[in-house]
């Protein structure tokens, strides 16, 4: 049997105590939870009112066992969500050369980190594929899938995986954003795995989106 090289956990946390509770708990509950690194990112309250909360899910994370090693590392001033990823991921990914991402609210199967180490180490030399999801959306005639994976246009931000050389790449200004607005032909290829894609993007890049806590 091959052996694998486990990808680091890295938990992004801020003020649910029991949604983190609860995503930890279906962590532990995995077969590779002991032999896996968790790092756990804890953003600091943006304003006084969600001071008690964060610090009940700060003293809450002090207590987590069951893994290979925990790492906490708590932030002195509020990153907001986004922020908090990039520079998080950015982080543990360029020590461990790829990285398993979750937020506070997600409940796994326990055998999610056995799917998203074998499919990191399967896929890792496929420059095609961005990320690797443990979530998927309906499909439609699902009977008629015959295999255990399928490749998808867009990425789910429920539970998912990447390497260093495809994180590295991202261009988080998006910096062409001027140019492929007023290009209608990219914009709709760019809308072929959903008519939403691009207003997303619009709403991100105009502020009518904060991705932020």
């Amino acid at each position: 049997m091959m052996s694998l090289s486990l990808a680091p956990v890295v938990l992004f946390v801020y003020n649910r105590p029991i949604h983190t509770q609860k995503t930890i708990q279906a962590l532990q509950a995995n077969n590779l939870a002991n032999e896996s690194d968790l790092y756990i990112f804890s953003d600091a309250p943006k304003n006084e009112q969600e001071f008690d909360a964060v610090k009940q899910v700060r003293t809450y994370i002090k207590t987590i066992n069951g893994f290979k090693s925990i790492n906490i590392i708590e932030r002195e001033t509020n990153f907001g969500l986004a922020n908090s990823i990039i520079l998080g991921v950015t982080m543990i990914i360029n020590k461990y050369g790829k990285i398993i991402v979750l937020e506070d609210d997600l409940l796994l199967s326990s055998n999610f980190l056995d799917f998203m180490n074998k499919s990191l180490d399967f896929y890792q030399d496929n420059t095609s594929i961005l990320s690797v999801s443990g979530y998927n959306m309906a499909v439609k005639n699902n009977k008629n899938i015959k295999h255990d994976v399928f490749f998808a246009g867009r990425s789910a931000s429920w539970g998912w995986a990447t390497w260093a050389h495809q994180w590295q790449g991202i261009d988080w200004e998006v910096s062409d954003f001027k140019s492929f607005s007023k290009n209608k032909k990219q914009i709709k290829r760019f809308n072929y795995n959903g008519t939403d894609m691009f207003n997303m993007l619009k709403n991100q890049q105009t502020g009518a989106i904060i991705h932020g806590q």
